[in-house]
């Protein structure tokens, strides 16, 4: 078993020259930064909570608020098809994120029909749509 003894001294060998070489070589660039900007620069701060740092909750919203949203939405749609998500959620004073399920309730009741794929998707209200429905 001299064999296993000596795979495992050749592997923390071969860590320890990797770990040294990574330090040298941090050590290196922080100097040279350092030298031509005149500062040294400051270490990116980790933003992962720490245990027992909890992530700060959210109230959830009733399904009357989004409605009442996907209605906003809609109207915005209507007053201006072909807009994309940013465009319309700026214009309702909204995040693109809170608009996403007021927006799949109206594709999904037919109200919207969808161009294009991600960031590009643009937003146009089908016949039934333009009609303003009431959403219940």
């Amino acid at each position: 078993m001299a064999t296993t003894s000596g795979t495992d001294d050749l592997t923390q060998a071969i860590h320890r020259l990797v770990y040294d070489s990574i330090a040298r070589t941090k050590t290196a660039v922080l100097s040279a930064v350092e030298q031509a900007f005149g500062h040294h620069p400051t270490l990116q701060v980790s933003t992962r909570r720490r245990p027992g740092e909890h992530k700060q909750r959210r109230t959830r919203r009733s399904r009357q608020d989004i409605l009442e949203l996907a209605q906003r939405l809609l109207d915005a749609v209507v007053a201006d098809p072909g807009q994309t998500m940013p465009v319309l959620a700026a214009r309702l004073g909204v995040v693109s994120c809170e608009a996403q399920r007021s927006l799949g309730i109206l594709k999904n009741a037919g109200h919207l029909r969808t161009a294009g794929e991600r960031r590009r998707t643009r937003y146009y209200p089908t016949a039934s749509g333009s009609k303003r429905p009431a959403l219940t």
